[in-house]
């Protein structure tokens, strides 16, 4: 990234931290500006700016760390730990129990389920993943789909996780493939038709 651009993001990172949503306001706006304008030379102007925006957004909206000694945007976050006593219902042959998120998932996230819910939740997959209420068997080997009830909201948030076994390659980590919220009666459907391997006591 050139030195230029890299101080106008820090210089623009350090006035909306406490606000990531505006920024990614701006890249909205921006980008439909892009779209829609008339004339060609705006179109090409405003998505330079929406790119800028988006890359602002994803530092103040997604909590990304920051390599030491660098000022570079880190792909890859720490979420937390799972326990392996209750994952042992996926696989006994659990690696670590570091799980991970990258920035190519938390996109994932936002692009299908929308920036209000990972704004609102993500910084609860930690414990959803610590402390679930089910785990179920998910369609990719070695991965558990894992549900939290959230009592506030009535709803259930569910993760799927990958988790890293012995014969995997030891630099990797258990890491977060998505996450999506279910609603009661939804999740009570998913009871009748899906035997949890693992349920909270």
């Amino acid at each position: 990234m050139p030195a230029v651009v890299r101080c106008v993001l820090l210089s623009v990172r350090k006035r909306f931290h406490s606000n990531g949503l505006d920024a990614k306001r701006q890249a909205e706006n921006c980008d439909r500006l892009a779209k829609y304008s008339l004339d060609e030379s705006n179109r090409k102007m405003y998505a330079a700016r929406a790119k800028e925006w988006e890359k602002v957004a994803k530092i103040t909206n997604t909590g990304i760390m920051e390599p030491a000694g660098t000022n570079e945007v880190a792909d890859v976050h720490t979420i937390g730990s799972i326990d392996r006593n209750i994952y042992k219902c996926i696989t006994e042959k659990i690696r670590t129990d570091e799980v991970i998120i990258t920035d190519e998932r938390i996109g994932h996230i936002i692009e299908r389920r929308g920036n209000e819910f990972y704004n609102k939740y993500h910084s609860i997959f930690g414990n959803i993943l610590k402390d679930p209420d089910y785990i179920f068997r998910d369609k990719h080997e070695n991965s558990a789909l894992v549900c939290k009830r959230i009592v506030e909201d009535k709803k259930y948030v569910n993760i799927v996780l990958r988790i890293v076994v012995e014969t995997d390659n030891p630099k990797y980590k258990n890491s977060i493939l998505t996450a999506i919220g279910e609603g009661e009666r939804r999740f009570c459907q998913r009871l009748k038709n899906s035997e949890p391997l693992y349920k909270k006591e």
